[in-house]
Protein backbone atom coordinates (compact mmCIF):
# COMPACT_ATOMS: atom_id res chain seq x y z
CA UNK A 1 0.00 0.00 0.00
CA UNK A 2 1.37 3.03 -1.11
CA UNK A 3 1.27 5.94 1.41
CA UNK A 4 -0.27 9.16 0.59
CA UNK A 5 2.36 12.25 0.18
CA UNK A 6 2.42 14.54 3.74
CA UNK A 7 1.42 18.12 3.66
CA UNK A 8 4.73 19.25 3.61
CA UNK A 9 5.63 17.11 0.18
CA UNK A 10 7.78 19.53 -1.75
CA UNK A 11 6.79 18.32 -4.75
CA UNK A 12 3.32 19.38 -3.98
CA UNK A 13 3.87 22.54 -2.96
CA UNK A 14 5.63 23.26 -6.24
CA UNK A 15 2.47 22.38 -8.39
CA UNK A 16 -0.07 24.86 -5.71
CA UNK A 17 2.48 27.49 -6.04
CA UNK A 18 2.92 27.13 -10.16
CA UNK A 19 -1.17 27.25 -10.25
CA UNK A 20 -1.34 30.54 -7.88
CA UNK A 21 0.68 32.05 -10.59
CA UNK A 22 -1.24 31.17 -13.72
CA UNK A 23 -4.24 32.55 -12.01
CA UNK A 24 -2.65 35.65 -11.12
CA UNK A 25 -0.98 35.98 -14.56
CA UNK A 26 -4.16 35.25 -16.20
CA UNK A 27 -5.84 37.67 -14.09
CA UNK A 28 -3.77 40.44 -14.90
CA UNK A 29 -4.50 39.64 -18.33
CA UNK A 30 -7.67 40.30 -17.73
CA UNK A 31 -7.54 43.61 -16.45
CA UNK A 32 -4.98 44.93 -18.86
CA UNK A 33 -7.57 44.06 -21.34
CA UNK A 34 -10.40 45.64 -19.49
CA UNK A 35 -8.37 48.86 -19.08
CA UNK A 36 -7.47 49.11 -22.42
CA UNK A 37 -10.93 49.28 -23.62
CA UNK A 38 -11.81 51.29 -21.21
CA UNK A 39 -9.63 53.50 -22.18
CA UNK A 40 -10.56 53.28 -25.66
CA UNK A 41 -13.96 54.06 -24.98
CA UNK A 42 -12.74 57.22 -23.12
CA UNK A 43 -10.34 58.16 -25.97
CA UNK A 44 -13.72 57.47 -28.35
CA UNK A 45 -15.97 59.59 -25.81
CA UNK A 46 -13.44 62.70 -25.25
CA UNK A 47 -12.82 62.26 -29.50
CA UNK A 48 -17.07 62.36 -29.72
CA UNK A 49 -17.05 65.83 -27.32
CA UNK A 50 -14.69 67.53 -29.42
CA UNK A 51 -16.64 66.85 -32.53
CA UNK A 52 -19.68 67.56 -30.48
CA UNK A 53 -18.06 71.37 -29.07
CA UNK A 54 -16.53 71.86 -32.49
CA UNK A 55 -20.07 71.28 -34.18
CA UNK A 56 -21.67 73.32 -31.90
CA UNK A 57 -18.81 75.98 -32.63
CA UNK A 58 -19.85 75.82 -36.48
CA UNK A 59 -23.47 75.25 -36.37
CA UNK A 60 -25.81 77.18 -37.96
CA UNK A 61 -28.02 79.81 -35.62
CA UNK A 62 -31.30 76.98 -34.80
CA UNK A 63 -29.24 74.07 -35.19
CA UNK A 64 -29.49 71.57 -31.71
CA UNK A 65 -26.65 70.82 -30.45
CA UNK A 66 -25.82 66.97 -29.50
CA UNK A 67 -27.12 65.80 -26.10
CA UNK A 68 -25.71 63.05 -24.04
CA UNK A 69 -28.05 60.53 -25.30
CA UNK A 70 -25.67 61.22 -28.68
CA UNK A 71 -23.24 60.14 -27.02
CA UNK A 72 -24.55 56.79 -25.88
CA UNK A 73 -26.03 56.33 -29.55
CA UNK A 74 -22.29 56.53 -30.79
CA UNK A 75 -21.03 53.89 -28.57
CA UNK A 76 -19.86 51.06 -30.70
CA UNK A 77 -22.73 48.29 -30.80
CA UNK A 78 -19.76 46.40 -30.81
CA UNK A 79 -19.33 46.94 -27.46
CA UNK A 80 -21.43 44.33 -25.73
CA UNK A 81 -20.27 43.46 -22.61
CA UNK A 82 -21.83 44.40 -19.96
CA UNK A 83 -19.21 45.57 -18.06
CA UNK A 84 -17.86 48.14 -20.68
CA UNK A 85 -22.28 48.70 -21.24
CA UNK A 86 -22.22 50.07 -17.93
CA UNK A 87 -19.28 52.45 -17.77
CA UNK A 88 -20.62 53.92 -21.18
CA UNK A 89 -23.74 54.45 -19.61
CA UNK A 90 -22.04 56.35 -16.52
CA UNK A 91 -19.68 58.04 -18.43
CA UNK A 92 -22.74 59.50 -20.90
CA UNK A 93 -24.74 60.52 -17.60
CA UNK A 94 -21.76 62.19 -15.86
CA UNK A 95 -21.03 63.67 -19.10
CA UNK A 96 -25.38 64.96 -19.23
CA UNK A 97 -24.71 66.31 -15.34
CA UNK A 98 -21.40 68.03 -16.10
CA UNK A 99 -22.97 69.71 -18.94
CA UNK A 100 -26.25 70.86 -16.95
CA UNK A 101 -23.97 71.80 -14.10
CA UNK A 102 -22.34 74.33 -17.07
CA UNK A 103 -25.69 75.36 -17.95
CA UNK A 104 -26.80 76.27 -14.27
CA UNK A 105 -23.65 77.72 -13.89
CA UNK A 106 -23.46 80.04 -16.91
CA UNK A 107 -26.97 81.41 -15.81
CA UNK A 108 -25.88 82.21 -12.76
CA UNK A 109 -22.90 83.88 -13.70
CA UNK A 110 -25.73 85.89 -16.21
CA UNK A 111 -27.65 87.01 -13.84
CA UNK A 112 -24.78 88.44 -11.53
CA UNK A 113 -23.65 90.64 -14.19
CA UNK A 114 -26.89 91.77 -14.89
CA UNK A 115 -27.46 92.47 -11.50
CA UNK A 116 -23.87 94.00 -11.59
CA UNK A 117 -24.77 96.43 -14.08
CA UNK A 118 -27.80 97.40 -12.69
CA UNK A 119 -26.16 98.11 -9.30
CA UNK A 120 -23.30 100.01 -11.04
CA UNK A 121 -26.05 102.51 -13.12
CA UNK A 122 -27.86 103.04 -10.05
CA UNK A 123 -24.50 104.23 -8.16
CA UNK A 124 -23.40 106.11 -11.14
CA UNK A 125 -27.20 107.78 -10.80
CA UNK A 126 -26.46 108.33 -7.15
CA UNK A 127 -23.33 109.81 -7.62
CA UNK A 128 -24.95 112.43 -10.36
CA UNK A 129 -27.68 113.66 -8.67
CA UNK A 130 -25.72 114.04 -5.23
CA UNK A 131 -23.04 116.10 -7.19
CA UNK A 132 -25.43 117.52 -8.57
CA UNK A 133 -27.41 118.54 -5.20
CA UNK A 134 -23.88 119.66 -3.98
CA UNK A 135 -23.00 122.02 -6.94
CA UNK A 136 -27.09 123.28 -5.91
CA UNK A 137 -25.92 123.86 -2.00
CA UNK A 138 -22.76 125.74 -3.52
CA UNK A 139 -24.49 128.17 -5.82
CA UNK A 140 -26.74 128.93 -2.86
CA UNK A 141 -24.20 129.16 -0.62
CA UNK A 142 -21.88 131.27 -2.75
CA UNK A 143 -25.20 133.51 -3.04
CA UNK A 144 -26.03 134.04 0.44
CA UNK A 145 -22.40 134.99 0.89
CA UNK A 146 -22.50 137.64 -2.09
CA UNK A 147 -26.23 138.72 -0.60
CA UNK A 148 -24.21 139.16 2.79
CA UNK A 149 -21.39 140.55 1.23
CA UNK A 150 -23.39 143.23 -0.18
CA UNK A 151 -25.51 144.00 2.76
CA UNK A 152 -22.17 144.41 5.08
CA UNK A 153 -21.63 147.21 2.07
CA UNK A 154 -24.12 149.04 2.00
CA UNK A 155 -24.32 149.50 6.25
CA UNK A 156 -20.73 150.25 5.71
CA UNK A 157 -21.17 153.33 3.62
CA UNK A 158 -25.12 154.03 5.25
CA UNK A 159 -23.61 153.86 8.89
CA UNK A 160 -24.30 151.63 11.06
CA UNK A 161 -24.15 151.94 14.94
CA UNK A 162 -23.50 148.28 15.60
CA UNK A 163 -20.99 145.80 15.46
CA UNK A 164 -20.19 143.82 12.45
CA UNK A 165 -19.22 140.48 12.31
CA UNK A 166 -15.22 139.91 11.64
CA UNK A 167 -13.44 137.51 9.35
CA UNK A 168 -12.62 133.78 10.20
CA UNK A 169 -11.35 132.96 12.86
CA UNK A 170 -8.25 131.99 11.11
CA UNK A 171 -7.12 135.43 11.29
CA UNK A 172 -8.12 136.32 15.18
CA UNK A 173 -5.97 138.22 16.68
CA UNK A 174 -5.01 135.20 19.13
CA UNK A 175 -1.64 136.81 20.11
CA UNK A 176 -3.12 139.15 22.07
CA UNK A 177 -1.32 142.61 20.15
CA UNK A 178 -4.31 144.28 19.82
CA UNK A 179 -3.56 145.23 15.95
CA UNK A 180 -6.62 144.12 14.23
CA UNK A 181 -5.86 146.24 11.49
CA UNK A 182 -5.90 143.67 9.43
CA UNK A 183 -8.07 141.00 11.05
CA UNK A 184 -11.62 142.15 9.61
CA UNK A 185 -12.72 143.91 12.35
CA UNK A 186 -15.31 146.84 11.78
CA UNK A 187 -16.27 149.59 13.55
CA UNK A 188 -19.00 152.29 12.00
CA UNK A 189 -20.42 155.30 13.49
CA UNK A 190 -24.32 156.17 14.83
CA UNK A 191 -26.25 157.38 11.31
CA UNK A 192 -28.42 156.52 8.77
CA UNK A 193 -30.56 153.57 8.73
CA UNK A 194 -29.45 151.18 5.67
CA UNK A 195 -32.02 151.51 2.86
CA UNK A 196 -34.34 148.37 1.27
CA UNK A 197 -33.71 146.23 4.83
CA UNK A 198 -37.31 146.61 5.86
CA UNK A 199 -38.77 144.01 3.74
CA UNK A 200 -36.53 141.21 5.20
CA UNK A 201 -37.50 142.69 9.20
CA UNK A 202 -40.82 141.94 7.97
CA UNK A 203 -40.31 138.33 7.69
CA UNK A 204 -41.37 136.15 10.22
CA UNK A 205 -39.68 133.96 12.29
CA UNK A 206 -38.67 130.72 10.69
CA UNK A 207 -36.57 128.75 12.90
CA UNK A 208 -32.95 127.67 12.74
CA UNK A 209 -30.50 129.64 9.76
CA UNK A 210 -28.74 128.70 7.24
CA UNK A 211 -25.55 126.80 8.41
CA UNK A 212 -22.54 127.41 7.99
CA UNK A 213 -22.65 131.49 7.13
CA UNK A 214 -22.15 134.80 8.84
CA UNK A 215 -25.52 135.70 9.42
CA UNK A 216 -26.93 139.20 9.95
CA UNK A 217 -30.14 139.84 12.12
CA UNK A 218 -32.51 142.27 11.90
CA UNK A 219 -34.70 144.30 13.55
CA UNK A 220 -37.87 145.52 12.93
CA UNK A 221 -36.19 148.69 11.22
CA UNK A 222 -33.54 146.58 9.39
CA UNK A 223 -30.42 147.74 11.79
CA UNK A 224 -28.10 144.99 12.25
CA UNK A 225 -27.90 143.52 15.72
CA UNK A 226 -26.24 140.30 16.35
CA UNK A 227 -23.87 138.00 14.33
CA UNK A 228 -23.14 134.39 14.34
CA UNK A 229 -21.19 131.83 12.51
CA UNK A 230 -20.82 128.37 13.26
CA UNK A 231 -17.22 128.07 13.60
CA UNK A 232 -15.78 130.83 16.04
CA UNK A 233 -16.42 133.87 14.56
CA UNK A 234 -16.08 136.69 16.20
CA UNK A 235 -17.94 140.55 16.63
CA UNK A 236 -15.81 142.99 17.40
CA UNK A 237 -18.02 145.98 19.37
CA UNK A 238 -18.14 149.53 18.45
CA UNK A 239 -17.40 152.10 20.88
CA UNK A 240 -20.83 151.51 22.93
CA UNK A 241 -23.28 153.71 25.17
CA UNK A 242 -24.06 151.65 27.77
CA UNK A 243 -27.25 151.49 29.92
CA UNK A 244 -28.81 150.18 32.78
CA UNK A 245 -32.42 149.19 34.29
CA UNK A 246 -33.80 148.20 37.76
CA UNK A 247 -35.69 144.91 38.70
CA UNK A 248 -39.02 144.56 40.91
CA UNK A 249 -37.77 141.37 42.55
CA UNK A 250 -34.23 141.62 42.22
CA UNK A 251 -31.20 140.78 44.55
CA UNK A 252 -28.52 143.94 44.59
CA UNK A 253 -25.01 143.29 44.53
CA UNK A 254 -23.17 146.52 46.01
CA UNK A 255 -25.58 148.63 44.66
CA UNK A 256 -24.87 151.15 47.38
CA UNK A 257 -20.92 151.18 47.22
CA UNK A 258 -20.14 154.39 45.52
CA UNK A 259 -23.39 156.76 44.93
CA UNK A 260 -22.56 158.70 41.97
CA UNK A 261 -23.61 162.24 41.61
CA UNK A 262 -26.21 163.41 39.01
CA UNK A 263 -26.94 166.75 37.63
CA UNK A 264 -29.76 168.63 40.08
CA UNK A 265 -33.06 167.57 39.64
CA UNK A 266 -34.72 171.28 39.35
CA UNK A 267 -32.12 171.61 36.22
CA UNK A 268 -33.36 168.68 34.36
CA UNK A 269 -36.46 167.25 32.93
CA UNK A 270 -35.84 163.21 33.97
CA UNK A 271 -37.33 160.64 31.57
CA UNK A 272 -38.15 157.92 33.61
CA UNK A 273 -36.46 156.11 36.75
CA UNK A 274 -33.13 157.90 36.24
CA UNK A 275 -35.29 160.46 38.34
CA UNK A 276 -34.69 158.32 41.06
CA UNK A 277 -31.80 156.20 40.22
CA UNK A 278 -28.69 158.54 40.19
CA UNK A 279 -26.16 155.89 38.45
CA UNK A 280 -29.08 155.48 35.57
CA UNK A 281 -28.17 159.38 34.93
CA UNK A 282 -24.70 159.05 33.98
CA UNK A 283 -23.36 157.81 30.44
CA UNK A 284 -21.04 155.44 30.44
CA UNK A 285 -18.90 154.24 27.88
CA UNK A 286 -18.27 151.00 26.72
CA UNK A 287 -16.62 148.70 24.11
CA UNK A 288 -17.30 145.04 23.52
CA UNK A 289 -16.22 142.07 21.48
CA UNK A 290 -17.47 138.42 21.31
CA UNK A 291 -16.50 134.47 20.05
CA UNK A 292 -18.28 131.78 19.36
CA UNK A 293 -17.43 128.44 18.51
CA UNK A 294 -18.95 124.87 17.50
CA UNK A 295 -18.11 122.80 20.71
CA UNK A 296 -15.47 119.32 19.48
CA UNK A 297 -17.93 116.98 18.25
CA UNK A 298 -20.10 116.20 14.79
CA UNK A 299 -23.35 115.88 16.60
CA UNK A 300 -24.73 119.40 15.07
CA UNK A 301 -23.50 123.03 14.24
CA UNK A 302 -23.23 125.58 16.68
CA UNK A 303 -26.66 126.15 18.63
CA UNK A 304 -25.22 129.08 20.45
CA UNK A 305 -26.60 132.72 19.59
CA UNK A 306 -25.21 135.98 20.82
CA UNK A 307 -26.62 139.94 20.68
CA UNK A 308 -23.85 143.11 20.71
CA UNK A 309 -26.26 146.65 20.29
CA UNK A 310 -24.82 149.77 21.90
CA UNK A 311 -27.63 152.11 20.71
CA UNK A 312 -30.37 149.95 22.08
CA UNK A 313 -32.73 153.64 21.65
CA UNK A 314 -32.16 153.62 18.36
CA UNK A 315 -33.59 150.21 17.80
CA UNK A 316 -36.61 150.78 19.68
CA UNK A 317 -37.62 154.34 19.10
CA UNK A 318 -36.64 153.75 15.06
CA UNK A 319 -38.84 150.52 14.69
CA UNK A 320 -42.06 151.07 12.02
CA UNK A 321 -44.32 149.78 14.82
CA UNK A 322 -43.15 152.08 17.40
CA UNK A 323 -46.00 154.47 18.98
CA UNK A 324 -45.16 158.18 20.00
CA UNK A 325 -43.44 158.66 23.01
CA UNK A 326 -45.58 159.65 25.97
CA UNK A 327 -42.43 160.66 27.97
CA UNK A 328 -42.42 163.97 29.43
CA UNK A 329 -41.81 166.67 27.42
CA UNK A 330 -38.09 168.06 27.26
CA UNK A 331 -36.72 164.88 28.86
CA UNK A 332 -34.46 162.07 27.05
CA UNK A 333 -33.80 158.80 27.57
CA UNK A 334 -30.60 157.73 28.96
CA UNK A 335 -28.11 155.54 27.11
CA UNK A 336 -28.88 151.81 26.78
CA UNK A 337 -27.11 149.03 25.97
CA UNK A 338 -27.77 145.14 25.43
CA UNK A 339 -25.41 142.23 25.71
CA UNK A 340 -26.93 138.59 25.49
CA UNK A 341 -25.87 135.10 25.10
CA UNK A 342 -28.56 132.05 24.26
CA UNK A 343 -27.15 129.00 25.04
CA UNK A 344 -29.49 126.73 22.44
CA UNK A 345 -30.34 123.25 23.06
CA UNK A 346 -31.81 120.18 20.83
CA UNK A 347 -31.36 122.92 17.72
CA UNK A 348 -31.00 126.84 17.50
CA UNK A 349 -34.27 128.09 16.84
CA UNK A 350 -35.44 129.11 20.25
CA UNK A 351 -32.22 130.57 20.62
CA UNK A 352 -32.20 132.63 17.33
CA UNK A 353 -35.55 133.73 17.55
CA UNK A 354 -34.61 135.50 21.10
CA UNK A 355 -31.45 136.65 19.89
CA UNK A 356 -33.84 138.25 17.39
CA UNK A 357 -36.69 139.51 19.43
CA UNK A 358 -36.21 139.38 22.68
CA UNK A 359 -35.13 142.86 23.65
CA UNK A 360 -37.38 144.01 20.99
CA UNK A 361 -40.33 143.99 23.97
CA UNK A 362 -38.64 145.87 26.37
CA UNK A 363 -40.63 149.07 25.33
CA UNK A 364 -44.14 146.95 24.99
CA UNK A 365 -45.36 148.47 27.27
CA UNK A 366 -43.55 152.17 27.64
CA UNK A 367 -44.86 153.43 30.97
CA UNK A 368 -43.34 150.34 32.58
CA UNK A 369 -39.86 150.69 30.26
CA UNK A 370 -39.40 154.00 31.58
CA UNK A 371 -40.04 153.43 35.25
CA UNK A 372 -39.68 150.12 36.28
CA UNK A 373 -37.01 148.33 33.97
CA UNK A 374 -35.99 145.51 35.16
CA UNK A 375 -39.68 144.69 35.37
CA UNK A 376 -39.63 145.40 31.48
CA UNK A 377 -36.88 142.80 31.17
CA UNK A 378 -38.38 140.27 33.21
CA UNK A 379 -41.70 141.11 30.69
CA UNK A 380 -39.59 140.32 27.96
CA UNK A 381 -38.81 136.93 28.99
CA UNK A 382 -42.81 136.29 29.36
CA UNK A 383 -43.38 137.93 26.30
CA UNK A 384 -40.43 135.52 24.00
CA UNK A 385 -41.76 132.01 26.00
CA UNK A 386 -45.51 132.94 24.71
CA UNK A 387 -44.58 133.73 21.05
CA UNK A 388 -42.04 130.36 21.24
CA UNK A 389 -45.23 128.70 22.73
CA UNK A 390 -47.75 129.81 19.56
CA UNK A 391 -45.01 129.30 16.80
CA UNK A 392 -44.58 125.42 18.64
CA UNK A 393 -48.28 124.96 18.96
CA UNK A 394 -48.91 126.21 15.49
CA UNK A 395 -45.98 124.04 13.48
CA UNK A 396 -44.84 121.69 16.46
CA UNK A 397 -41.60 121.91 14.87
CA UNK A 398 -39.63 123.87 16.90
CA UNK A 399 -38.59 121.24 19.29
CA UNK A 400 -35.85 123.17 20.60
CA UNK A 401 -34.77 125.31 23.98
CA UNK A 402 -32.26 127.91 25.01
CA UNK A 403 -31.13 128.86 28.03
CA UNK A 404 -30.82 132.68 28.27
CA UNK A 405 -28.22 135.76 29.90
CA UNK A 406 -29.52 139.43 29.38
CA UNK A 407 -27.74 142.52 30.36
CA UNK A 408 -29.27 145.37 30.05
CA UNK A 409 -27.39 148.48 31.14
CA UNK A 410 -29.43 152.03 31.80
CA UNK A 411 -26.11 154.94 32.12
CA UNK A 412 -24.00 153.04 35.26
CA UNK A 413 -26.72 151.08 36.07
CA UNK A 414 -26.70 147.21 35.14
CA UNK A 415 -29.30 144.51 35.25
CA UNK A 416 -28.59 140.78 34.29
CA UNK A 417 -31.74 138.50 33.79
CA UNK A 418 -30.30 134.93 33.86
CA UNK A 419 -32.11 132.10 32.75
CA UNK A 420 -30.22 128.67 33.00
CA UNK A 421 -26.68 127.97 33.18
CA UNK A 422 -25.10 130.66 31.54
CA UNK A 423 -22.88 132.90 33.60
CA UNK A 424 -21.82 136.34 34.35
CA UNK A 425 -18.58 137.39 35.79
CA UNK A 426 -18.06 141.17 36.92
CA UNK A 427 -13.86 141.79 37.04
CA UNK A 428 -11.60 144.35 38.63
CA UNK A 429 -8.22 145.07 39.24
CA UNK A 430 -5.75 142.23 41.11
CA UNK A 431 -5.46 144.56 43.39
CA UNK A 432 -9.18 144.84 44.60
CA UNK A 433 -10.46 142.37 47.19
CA UNK A 434 -12.72 141.19 45.25
CA UNK A 435 -11.27 140.78 41.64
CA UNK A 436 -13.91 138.66 40.45
CA UNK A 437 -17.76 138.90 41.26
CA UNK A 438 -20.33 136.10 39.77
CA UNK A 439 -23.07 138.26 39.40
CA UNK A 440 -25.30 134.86 38.87
CA UNK A 441 -26.84 131.60 39.78
CA UNK A 442 -25.74 128.49 37.78
CA UNK A 443 -29.80 127.39 37.46
CA UNK A 444 -28.98 123.80 37.39
CA UNK A 445 -31.01 120.45 39.12
CA UNK A 446 -27.92 119.70 40.60
CA UNK A 447 -27.82 123.24 42.82
CA UNK A 448 -29.92 122.73 46.02
CA UNK A 449 -32.33 126.27 45.52
CA UNK A 450 -33.28 124.54 42.16
CA UNK A 451 -33.71 120.85 43.26
CA UNK A 452 -36.01 122.11 45.98
CA UNK A 453 -37.79 124.75 43.80
CA UNK A 454 -38.29 121.88 41.02
CA UNK A 455 -39.64 118.98 43.75
CA UNK A 456 -42.07 121.15 45.27
CA UNK A 457 -43.35 122.09 41.38
CA UNK A 458 -43.86 118.52 41.22
CA UNK A 459 -41.24 118.05 39.24
CA UNK A 460 -38.21 115.05 39.93
CA UNK A 461 -34.50 115.23 39.10
CA UNK A 462 -32.80 111.88 37.89
CA UNK A 463 -29.34 111.62 37.81
CA UNK A 464 -28.43 115.60 37.84
CA UNK A 465 -31.19 116.47 35.28
CA UNK A 466 -34.93 117.59 35.22
CA UNK A 467 -37.20 114.81 34.52
CA UNK A 468 -33.97 112.72 33.58
CA UNK A 469 -33.07 115.01 30.63
CA UNK A 470 -32.12 118.57 31.20
CA UNK A 471 -29.12 119.84 33.10
CA UNK A 472 -30.66 123.49 33.11
CA UNK A 473 -33.47 124.02 35.28
CA UNK A 474 -35.06 127.28 33.92
CA UNK A 475 -35.33 127.84 30.15
CA UNK A 476 -37.11 129.25 26.95
CA UNK A 477 -38.79 126.74 24.86
CA UNK A 478 -38.56 123.12 25.62
CA UNK A 479 -42.20 122.26 25.44
CA UNK A 480 -42.14 118.81 24.45
CA UNK A 481 -40.87 118.59 28.05
CA UNK A 482 -42.77 121.23 29.74
CA UNK A 483 -45.84 119.68 28.51
CA UNK A 484 -45.34 116.14 30.79
CA UNK A 485 -46.40 115.30 33.58
CA UNK A 486 -43.80 117.10 36.08
CA UNK A 487 -42.65 119.17 33.02
CA UNK A 488 -43.94 122.76 34.82
CA UNK A 489 -40.75 122.70 37.09
CA UNK A 490 -39.07 123.44 33.84
CA UNK A 491 -39.38 127.78 34.87
CA UNK A 492 -38.70 130.29 32.04
CA UNK A 493 -38.69 132.66 35.11
CA UNK A 494 -35.29 134.27 35.22
CA UNK A 495 -33.40 135.64 37.85
CA UNK A 496 -33.04 139.31 37.81
CA UNK A 497 -30.20 141.09 39.34
CA UNK A 498 -29.20 144.90 39.56
CA UNK A 499 -25.35 146.79 40.17
CA UNK A 500 -24.28 149.99 39.99
CA UNK A 501 -20.91 150.00 38.16
CA UNK A 502 -18.72 151.39 40.11
CA UNK A 503 -15.12 153.52 38.86
CA UNK A 504 -13.11 149.80 39.67
CA UNK A 505 -15.50 147.94 37.84
CA UNK A 506 -13.27 146.75 34.45
CA UNK A 507 -14.84 143.96 32.49
CA UNK A 508 -18.10 142.24 32.55
CA UNK A 509 -17.67 138.70 30.92
CA UNK A 510 -20.51 136.92 29.74
CA UNK A 511 -20.11 133.27 28.65
CA UNK A 512 -22.39 130.28 27.70
CA UNK A 513 -21.88 127.49 30.45
CA UNK A 514 -19.17 125.92 27.70
CA UNK A 515 -16.99 128.29 28.89
CA UNK A 516 -17.08 127.55 32.50
CA UNK A 517 -16.79 124.11 32.13
CA UNK A 518 -13.25 123.92 31.09
CA UNK A 519 -12.85 127.53 32.46
CA UNK A 520 -13.01 128.72 36.09
CA UNK A 521 -13.98 131.75 37.36
CA UNK A 522 -10.51 132.03 39.23
CA UNK A 523 -8.69 131.45 35.45
CA UNK A 524 -10.44 134.01 34.11
CA UNK A 525 -9.66 136.56 36.57
CA UNK A 526 -6.51 135.63 36.07
CA UNK A 527 -6.04 136.14 32.35
CA UNK A 528 -8.34 138.95 32.77
CA UNK A 529 -7.53 141.28 36.12
CA UNK A 530 -4.22 141.77 35.22
CA UNK A 531 -4.90 143.32 32.00
CA UNK A 532 -6.12 146.89 30.74
CA UNK A 533 -6.35 146.54 27.00
CA UNK A 534 -9.06 146.85 24.75
CA UNK A 535 -12.15 144.16 25.44
CA UNK A 536 -11.13 142.43 21.98
CA UNK A 537 -7.40 141.67 23.25
CA UNK A 538 -9.12 140.50 26.44
CA UNK A 539 -11.69 138.11 24.72
CA UNK A 540 -8.25 136.90 22.54
CA UNK A 541 -6.51 136.04 25.48
CA UNK A 542 -9.65 134.25 27.20
CA UNK A 543 -9.96 132.27 23.61
CA UNK A 544 -6.49 131.81 23.57
CA UNK A 545 -6.47 129.75 26.91
CA UNK A 546 -9.50 128.13 25.73
CA UNK A 547 -7.86 126.57 22.87
CA UNK A 548 -5.79 124.43 25.50
CA UNK A 549 -8.83 122.69 26.45
CA UNK A 550 -10.95 120.19 25.15
CA UNK A 551 -14.58 121.66 24.34
CA UNK A 552 -17.19 119.43 23.65
CA UNK A 553 -20.10 122.36 23.95
CA UNK A 554 -20.45 125.00 22.19
CA UNK A 555 -19.21 127.95 23.43
CA UNK A 556 -20.13 131.86 23.44
CA UNK A 557 -17.73 134.27 24.97
CA UNK A 558 -18.88 138.40 25.06
CA UNK A 559 -16.76 140.69 27.20
CA UNK A 560 -17.62 144.27 27.91
CA UNK A 561 -15.39 146.99 28.72
CA UNK A 562 -16.31 149.96 31.04
CA UNK A 563 -14.14 152.73 30.13
CA UNK A 564 -13.71 156.22 32.68
CA UNK A 565 -17.05 157.61 33.52
CA UNK A 566 -17.44 161.19 32.70
CA UNK A 567 -16.98 163.88 34.90
CA UNK A 568 -20.90 165.34 36.09
CA UNK A 569 -22.86 167.53 33.88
Amino acid sequence: MVAAPSPADPSRKHINAEKRREKQQASRERRKEQNKDKRQQQQQQQNQQQQQRQSRAHAPDGESEPDATAAVEAVPEAANDPVQAAEASQGAAEMKARQAEQAERRRVMAERAAALREATRREEEECAAAKAKEEAKARAEAAAAAKMRETQRKIAKAGSAYALLMEDEATDDDDGDGDDADEGSSSTDDTALVSGMEALAEAPFQGVPDEGLAKLYLDGDGILMNGDRMNGDRMNGDRMNGGGMRDASRSRVDDEATPLPGPADEAVVHWGSDKEDTAARRHLSCTAAAFSKKGEHKLHANEDRYTLISELNVELTKRPAAEASRAPAGSEPPSHGFYAVYDGHGGSECASYASSNLHLHLDDEEERWREEPAAALRAAFVRSELELRAEFERSGSNKSGTCALAALMRGHRLIVANLGDCRALLLRSQAHPQSVVQLTTDQRATEPAEHKRITSAGGHVVDGRVLGVLIPSRTLGDFPWKDREGGGAISSEPEVIEYAVQPEDKYLVIGSDGLFDVLSNKMIGRIVCKMGSSAQRVCNEIVKELKKKVTNDDVTILVIQFHAPEAPK
